[in-house]
């Protein structure tokens, strides 16, 4: 073999591997570390509807209030929205990242059980935000609890 085939051969095999090492680097950029980077802040954004949104799912008013307040309805109808959607985001989110339960058992991610659970709390404050009435206080403390307690997030 020259020197010339080698240098030429070792070029090739260097770049080869530097094209290798950088799309299996986008390929796990893309399909793990910014799906759960997404997911993460979901759970951060339901930390801050939480916190942000407290005096308005623990706020009990008559609906004649609710009709006579723009403020008050507008502050409500934006606590439901924001709340349903946050509750079908976490659950989304938790489908973009492929193989969610190996995750789930280094600790990257909460279990899907815990997902679940938090989607279903965040719509049941969802519904009661709208009907203060007919729902109980002390079931939307728990649910609220259920929330921090299985995201693990400080409200």
């Amino acid at each position: 073999m020259s020197d010339l085939y080698k240098i030429i051969l070792t070029a090739c095999v260097t770049i080869f591997g530097g094209v290798l090492v950088f799309v299996t680097g986008q390929i796990i950029l893309k399909f793990i570390i910014e799906p759960i980077q997404e997911h993460k802040k979901t759970i951060g954004k339901i930390a801050y509807a939480m916190i942000y949104y407290a005096n308005v799912y623990t706020y009990r008013f008559e609906p004649k209030e609710l009709l006579e307040n723009d403020f008050l309805r507008n502050k409500v109808d934006s606590c439901h929205e924001e709340l349903r959607v946050l509750s079908s985001d976490v659950i989304a989110k938790s489908y973009l990242i492929p193989r969610y339960n190996f995750f789930t058992k280094i600790r990257i991610v909460p279990p899907m059980e815990n997902i679940n659970e938090t989607a279903t709390s965040l719509r049941y404050l969802s519904n009661a935000v709208k009907m203060p009435q007919i729902y109980d206080m002390n079931e939307i403390k728990k649910n609220r609890n259920k929330v921090k307690e299985k995201l693990k997030i400080i409200i």
